[in-house]
């Protein structure tokens, strides 16, 4: 009855009744807790191509292409018993044959802790809008997003936004990109463009080499994510070292470029419209300057 092993017994059963009363506690005290929140839905150049599914089979079948901007705060949905949201944007519309179409455009993972406050701008849909036909042209979709509440303890739920979008596709099938005057890369990413591989490229001459050239940076866009790059005064990525001593008064060019990785085809090179030189000070610099002193 007072053997170790007893009381071991008796402490491990309590220390199971208390964490089972304090999950009932996290589950019953955000039972009633209805987790809706605002959000804004746009959506940018809806067009219809005419196009064969690979993935299904060769029939040509309709595919929607357009761009999203989504902006949101979640911050407020995370309370203590939220471990991580799963949101997802739904594309609904009506075909002879469906009463009620459902396909999932985009969707997103996120874990508590991690910034819960979304602007996506211009960016295109993480998953391609087939149907399974010709029923796009002329069409009425409706886009709306959700949430899965993944919680602590108790049940999964399942939430609708405040806030839906709705637009209608053109009656006419696209078969060529329209040129785009904005200066970013979400442009890029039509039916067939699965990820990009940008790098940043230093060009420059030495005695002993006509060309020379070394990659400061790169960055990987995946289909989905924002392709809308600002970055201000980072240092590059990687070292630009050079194989002797000459750099000093040396001209250097600095260009972009990117590797468009397919769904289908071969891999594409690109460079960029737009580069940029310079010339290095004709001295070293042996040390670091120093900052000047706010005053007291």
């Amino acid at each position: 009855m007072h053997s170790f092993l007893s009381r071991l017994n008796t402490l491990f059963a309590f220390t199971i009744s208390v964490l089972a009363v304090l999950t009932i506690g996290v589950f019953v005290s955000t039972y009633f807790e209805k987790y809706h929140e605002t959000v804004s839905i746009g959506v940018n150049k809806p067009i219809v191509k005419h196009m064969t599914d690979y993935s299904a089979n060769r029939k040509k079948n309709d595919l929607g292409v357009l761009q999203l901007n989504l902006d949101m705060n979640l911050n407020q949905l995370f309370d203590w018993n939220v471990k991580q949201l799963f949101l997802y944007l739904i594309a609904e519309y009506v075909t002879p044959t469906n009463s009620l179409n459902q396909v999932v455009l985009w969707d997103k993972i996120i874990r508590r802790g991690e910034n819960a406050r979304i602007y996506l701008h211009d960016i295109a849909t993480k998953y391609y809008f087939w149907d399974d036909g010709e029923n796009l042209r002329s069409n009425n979709v409706t886009l709306s997003l959700a949430w899965n509440i993944i919680p602590n303890a108790g049940r999964l739920l399942h939430v609708p936004a405040n806030g839906s979008t709705s637009f209608i596709f053109s009656d006419q099938y696209t078969t060529s990109r329209a040129a785009s005057p904005k200066p970013n890369l979400n442009q890029l990413f039509d039916w067939n463009v699965k990820q990009l591989f940008l790098y940043l490229i230093a060009e420059y001459v030495t005695p002993t080499n006509s060309l020379n050239q070394i990659v400061l940076w790169d960055k990987i866009i995946r289909r989905g994510e924002n392709a809308r790059i600002y970055l201000h005064d980072i240092a590059t990525k990687y070292y630009f070292w050079d194989d002797g001593e000459n750099l000093r008064s040396n001209n250097v060019t600095l260009s972009l470029a990117w590797n468009i990785i397919p769904n289908a085809g071969c891999l594409l090179h690109v460079p960029a419209n737009g580069s940029t030189s310079f010339i290095f000070s004709d001295q070293y610099t042996t040390s670091r300057a120093a900052s000047p002193k706010p005053s007291s």
